[in-house]
């Protein structure tokens, strides 16, 4: 069961993500490559151009998918839990990230 949702969760992630053009998602990754300490898909979101934005706006899973991806290849690890300050996620739980070492 478990392996089952892990592979519905990453054809998710996947297909979200192919909604970003190839220069959208090289913006993306570089931008969080870039972070310097923790940081959120929020804090992400925050220096990213509006167009991008937008795009996000229509297809809301694919930051998610974005950073499980570079999750996934070691590039960025899980180090806590905050409380979101967007009014569409009502203080709703987001990840922690930090760039790995």
């Amino acid at each position: 069961m478990t392996r089952l949702a892990i592979t519905l969760r990453d054809d998710g992630a996947t297909k979200a993500v192919s909604r970003l053009t190839e220069t959208e998602r090289s913006q993306i990754a570089q931008l969080v490559l870039a972070m310097v300490g923790p940081f959120t898909a929020e804090t992400v979101r925050g220096f990213l151009r509006d167009g991008i934005v937008e795009k996000l706006d229509a297809f809301p899973n694919a930051m998610g998918g974005m950073l499980l991806g570079l999750a996934k290849r070691g590039q960025i690890v899980p180090v806590g839990y905050v409380h979101t300050t967007r009014a569409e996620r009502r203080k709703g739980r987001v990840c922690l990230w930090q760039v790995a070492h």
